[in-house]
């Protein structure tokens, strides 16, 4: 039988293990006050206050730590926190990409649980360069649900095609907590979400993989003949 696998984790440091400091990070994924988060950047246009790194609660995540992203809506510090990298993959023709991670809906900062509108957003984008992100070709909402005791769950969205502009050109995610953006109900005090264990992977589409499947036909029947 023919086996085609998916690749391996396009991404660095997936499961926010580095740099493993002992210590929670609160000041984003490239902060200037504390230490950087290696191969993840907060984008410019994106607040990092109380995002980062920590020691999480709840049980099923991954490792010794986890991403925490939160959301703001003071006017001191408006905005959605995010953690974002540019990764060395040059996507492909025919690319077809498989994202998953671990998720845990979050505390809003009055000390409740976030309602079941705590959600996460994630970009895909191509052309990216540092900490710059690229152009947005895919995009979409996973509900983390109710937290009722701060377990993690597994998402995943498999299945995404990667348009012909964004052939040659480096891939770039960027994830960000839209808790109080998507879903209609506000969450005036703001919140925190958790993610942990993120895989970004490409698989061959199903025509390539009948190409394969059939070459390893032909080469079974030469050896048979042989």
């Amino acid at each position: 039988m023919f086996v085609v696998q998916a690749q391996a984790n396009l991404l660095q440091n997936a499961s926010f293990e580095q740099p493993a400091s002992g210590s929670k990070i609160y000041s984003g994924f490239s902060s200037t006050t504390q230490p950087d988060v290696p191969s993840w950047f907060t984008p410019g246009d994106q607040q990092a206050v109380d995002t980062g790194v920590e020691n999480p609660g709840g049980a099923g995540f991954d490792g010794l730590y986890s991403a925490y992203l939160s959301i703001l809506d003071s006017a001191a510090a408006p905005g959605r926190g995010s953690a974002a990298q540019t990764t060395t993959y040059v996507l492909q023709t025919g690319d077809v990409l498989d994202l998953s991670l671990l998720g845990r809906p979050g505390y809003t900062f009055d000390g409740s649980w976030a309602p079941a509108d705590a959600t996460l957003h994630y970009v895909l984008s191509y052309g990216g360069a540092g900490s710059t992100v690229g152009t947005t070709f895919a995009q979409g909402f996973i509900d983390f649900g109710t937290g009722n005791g701060g377990d993690w769950s597994s998402f995943s969205v498999l299945g995404i095609a990667v348009p012909t502009a964004a052939v040659g050109q480096v891939l770039g995610i960027e994830l960000y907590n839209s808790s109080n953006v998507e879903g209609g109900a506000s969450l005036s005090t703001g919140s925190w979400i958790g993610v942990d264990n993120v895989s970004l992977t490409t698989v061959p589409e199903p025509s390539m993989i009948a190409l394969l499947s059939l070459g390893g036909l032909a080469f079974t029947v030469f050896r048979r003949r042989a």
